[in-house]
């Protein structure tokens, strides 16, 4: 006979409350006594940097127009950096992981702050996880520094919200050293982005010096064969002579031609050359990180409801399974 739900939960509401309130207990117990850590933020907000340069856009249609001018070609847009990329990449790991953190009157980094420089990993589950995990290094500082960056992959979150705006959350067992974290990474990613900003304005800037010297080089020439051929036909009237006329209209044209774009090339170097000198914002910091006044975590309800609800669904489901279909097994056995 199959029993249904309900009356199953009537009829064993002792043992399901005593099962629920031991976890809740064991709930309470972790929330009380486990390590708080702290939530410390900071927001950024990319400034636009994708806009051509000056009169970049002009140029680039000017230059898809000349592809003679020595075969090059170049970016010469801005480029965007995701953030979130940014952080959870593992070269900005190992700095946030070797940077050296005032805390108190010491300076240490992160893997000496979780005690991870006191682990030679030679005990017997240290040699099974590395059976297991197949570990390829004996290297002890590698091991420490992997783990350092596996413990902070965990405790660093960036939302990214649908305006554009990035928050960038670190969770930390000190709530300064959380908002000091917050702080560096944000510091290191307006260096970094900057840093790679500047690199690409000075790549433009040698790139459009290239094709004005190239562009130059081509006026020149175009004015020298123009040059000779009415030295040669100077005696002649070119008006009169349908060949000579389209040849010498051929010329001057070409002349006009390098010479406007010889001119706009050197209206862009010089805007290059300003911009290459120019501050600009790259990123725009909204929120500094302050010390957090309260632990994020464990959250004392959250851990309740989880307990609750975890250990009241499970127990049902045992005693329903048992109730339908196990007892029926073992009676027949």
């Amino acid at each position: 006979m199959k029993i249904d739900l309900l009356p199953l939960i009537i009829k064993k509401k002792i043992q399901i409350f005593s099962f629920v309130a031991f976890w809740v207990i064991i709930g309470i117990f972790y929330a009380i006594f486990s390590t708080p850590l702290y939530n410390s933020y900071v927001t950024l907000y990319p400034s636009s940097n994708e806009a051509p340069i000056g009169s970049m856009g002009d140029l680039g249609g000017m230059l898809s127009q000349f592809q003679d001018l020595g075969g090059l070609s170049s970016d010469l847009s801005g480029t965007a950096y995701d953030i979130k990329d940014l952080v959870e990449s593992d070269t900005f790991k190992q700095r946030i992981v070797k940077h050296k953190w005032k805390i108190g009157k010491d300076s240490i980094n992160l893997i000496e702050y979780w005690e991870l420089d006191e682990n030679n990993y030679d005990g017997f589950f240290s040699s099974i996880k590395k059976r297991l995990f197949a570990l390829r290094t004996d290297d002890l500082n590698l091991i420490r520094l992997d783990n350092a960056k596996g413990i902070l992959e965990k405790r660093i979150e960036v939302v990214e919200n649908e305006s554009g705006l990035f928050t960038i959350n670190i969770l930390m067992e000190d709530a300064v050293l959380a908002s000091q974290i917050a702080d560096y990474t944000a510091d290191e990613i307006e260096r970094y982005i900057k840093s790679k900003s500047n690199e690409k304005t000075k790549e433009n800037r040698k790139f459009i010096e290239q094709q004005k010297d190239s562009a130059y080089k081509d006026l020149e020439e175009s004015e020298n064969k123009l040059k000779q051929f009415l030295v040669q036909n100077k005696k002649l009237d070119i008006a009169e002579i349908p060949e000579l006329q389209f040849e010498s209209l051929s010329l001057i044209r070409k002349v006009e031609i390098n010479q406007e774009l010889y001119l706009l090339l050197l209206k862009e170097l010089k805007i290059s050359e300003i911009e290459e000198l120019k501050d600009q914002e790259i990123v725009q910091r909204l929120d500094d990180a302050y010390p957090a006044t309260r632990k994020t975590k464990p959250n004392f309800f959250i851990v309740l409801i989880v307990m609750i609800n975890f250990s009241f669904i499970g127990i049902i489901l045992f005693y329903f399974v048992y109730e339908n279909y196990l007892r029926k097994i073992l009676k027949n056995t």
